[in-house]
């Protein structure tokens, strides 16, 4: 369900049954949310960048940084939430940002956006069953491990802040 097309790429039997537990424990798990201004939630479900976390902190990273090299249709978003944005400036507030988020795996040493998945839209021309199949693969892979593993910080942080 959560990957379209899935069926027309003949998946294998192991595929198929990832990608169903991906939706059924992973996709509406405590690890898998992150809070963001509505406005840049409006942006994630462009279906160009929907479900790509690191899509989305390319836009970030360069509208904190440099914003006069954002696409204008990022900033016509931005533009609703930018207050949200004030203590983010720059390259220390990207940092802070990535971190208060807990989205450290999306961005490498330099801690600038890494690019994570193989990158497509729902309606992709040129895609081949290899390359969709090898995206999934990825998307899996990756998530597999982040989501639980973010989740087990976010729980870790909870309890530390309540007392428990």
């Amino acid at each position: 369900e959560y990957f379209m097309g899935l069926q027309k790429m003949n998946p294998s039997a192991e595929l198929v049954s990832r990608a169903n537990a991906y939706y059924a424990n992973y996709y509406n798990n405590i690890g898998n949310m992150v809070l963001l201004p509505a406005a840049l939630d409006i942006l994630k479900d462009n279906s160009t960048i929907k479900g790509y976390m690191d899509y989305l902190l390319e836009y970030l990273y360069t509208y904190l940084t440099e914003p006069k090299k954002v696409p204008y249709k990022v900033l016509d978003q931005i533009r609703y939430c930018k207050k949200s944005f004030t203590n983010y400036q720059g390259s220390e507030g990207f940092e802070k940002l990535v971190n208060a988020l807990l989205l450290t795996d999306f961005v490498d040493d330099n801690l600038k956006p890494k690019e994570v998945f193989i990158r497509m839209g729902f309606y992709g021309k040129n895609v081949t069953q290899d390359l969709y199949l090898e995206a999934v693969k990825r998307y899996l892979d990756f998530h597999e491990k982040y989501i639980p593993a973010r989740a087990q910080l976010i729980v870790d942080i909870l309890k530390v802040k309540l007392g428990v």
